[in-house]
């Protein structure tokens, strides 16, 4: 991160540039850019993209920090205290800091607003693009013609280097909490009641979150979609519950059109008391009253191809590749030897690969034969219970129907669906 140490330089200089009169056409231009965009753009031109994943610096463009915190300002007053402990270039304070008053002069609103700004962040550059950025948004929100040396200065002392995850006392003292955390991969700590392995870094900002900050502090956190639809996070999702009142989950889409991750908006209310069960329902759209799940069994292919050993019996053997969609497969090209489950027919299989914007989400075909079939773990296998062709049918109608599409572009982001998901779909066969 070393080589965006560069912009925060000219950052502080454009800063500095406001301790004299000299407005100019220029200059609000580039204002505009550093509080819209630009700290993202440099940071992808200066560093690749495979350290930023390493790092988990993504920054947070300024719509997604508007949709963000879209109902969390309303909260917001001259008594609140925000943190962001993974604040990066400062877009999600950006967007609070949008939402508290002014003052008359530039010295008193910048008072008030270091007094109610708080962050931390590992990288140094990136704390001193936040303060900057922050002198710069309140002088172009107040219209102030200078921004003097002496108060750009000691402006935002609450944002500092430091790390978030470990900071208890900053997130206790906190009354708001705002934070776009890293998704990276990490190992799951001692004592993790929820997963084992590895788990997005999200998770364990959250549980940080909610249980260090007070009862009543509100928190906003912009998340990979993966922890409100991932079958693998449903604890993760209970714990949270526990410990905060759910008030808002709001999908939003890719994070940017850079980053192939689906995110939504998670909304809390830190509880007064850890509640030991609870009903977990506003993390997916509400699910109907007769589902596939009612009238079929669902399940993961049991063939990994490159792992498995080729040994015992010969099956037929279905993949993904080449498997014709919204078809009826009678006979399939390859055979394997297999000695794991093997499926009886007929079943749906449907490709385990998929993402919003696909014309269809949920592509299925009808395999059936005489003899069962070993199938890869790229399909999802959903076989009816009562074993009927027209199940089979039935079940394709309503896959591709455009209102099973829409439901699961609602119920799941990320780009694999998962047995949950489908199990889910509501059952609306044809007349």
């Amino acid at each position: 991160m070393l080589a965006f140490r560069a912009y925060a330089d000219r950052l502080e200089e454009l800063v500095g540039e406001f301790a004299a009169p000299s407005p100019s056409r220029e200059r609000n231009a580039r204002v505009a850019a550093a509080l819209d965009g630009e700290p993202s753009r440099e940071l992808r031109r200066v560093v690749s993209l495979e350290h930023q994943r390493q790092a988990g610096a993504f920054f947070t463009r300024a719509h997604l920090g508007r949709f963000a915190i879209r109902a969390f300002r309303h909260s917001l007053d001259d008594a609140s205290l925000i943190i962001d402990p993974a604040c990066g270039a400062g877009d999600l304070l950006l967007a609070c800091a949008a939402a508290l008053p002014l003052r008359s002069t530039l010295r008193d609103t910048l008072r008030v607003w270091s007094g109610r700004i708080a962050g931390r962040e590992i990288h140094e550059q990136f704390v001193r693009v936040a303060r900057a950025r922050l002198a710069l948004l309140a002088v172009r929100m107040g219209g102030f013609g200078r921004l003097p040396n002496a108060d750009s200065a000691v402006a935002f002392p609450r944002l500092r280097v430091g790390c978030g995850l470990s900071d208890h006392a900053a997130l206790q003292s906190a009354t708001h909490i705002i934070l776009n955390p890293p998704f990276s991969p990490v190992r799951t700590p001692p004592g993790c009641t929820w997963a084992d392995g590895n788990v997005t870094q999200a998770a364990l900002f959250l549980e940080a979150c909610i249980t260090h900050a007070e009862p009543g502090a509100r928190i906003c956190s912009v998340l990979p979609d993966v922890l409100r639809s991932g079958s693998r996070y449903e604890k993760w999702r209970r714990m949270i519950a526990q410990h905060a009142r759910v008030l808002h989950v709001r999908p939003y889409g890719r994070f940017d059109d850079k980053t192939d991750v689906d995110v939504f908006v998670l909304d809390l209310e830190v509880r007064s008391h850890r509640r030991s069960f609870v009903h977990v329902t506003k993390w997916s759209p509400t699910r109907h009253s007769k589902t596939v799940g009612h009238l079929f069994d669902v399940s993961v292919g049991s063939v990994v191809d490159h792992r498995d050993d080729h040994l015992g019996p010969w099956y037929p053997f279905a993949q993904a590749k080449g498997l014709a969609p919204w078809t009826l497969v009678s006979r399939l090209q390859r055979h394997r030897r297999f000695t794991g489950r093997v499926v009886k027919t007929p079943v749906v299989a449907v490709r385990r690969t998929s993402r919003p914007g696909d014309a269809h989400r949920a592509v299925g075909t009808i395999l059936r034969g005489a003899s069962p079939i070993a199938v890869e773990n790229h399909l999802l296998v959903i076989a009816p219970r009562d074993r009927t062709l027209r199940a089979c049918r039935n079940l394709l109608t309503v896959l591709k129907k455009a209102s099973t599409t829409k439901w699961l572009n609602e119920r799941i982001r990320c780009r694999h669906l998962t047995v949950a998901a489908l199990a889910d779909v509501p059952w609306r066969p044809p007349k």
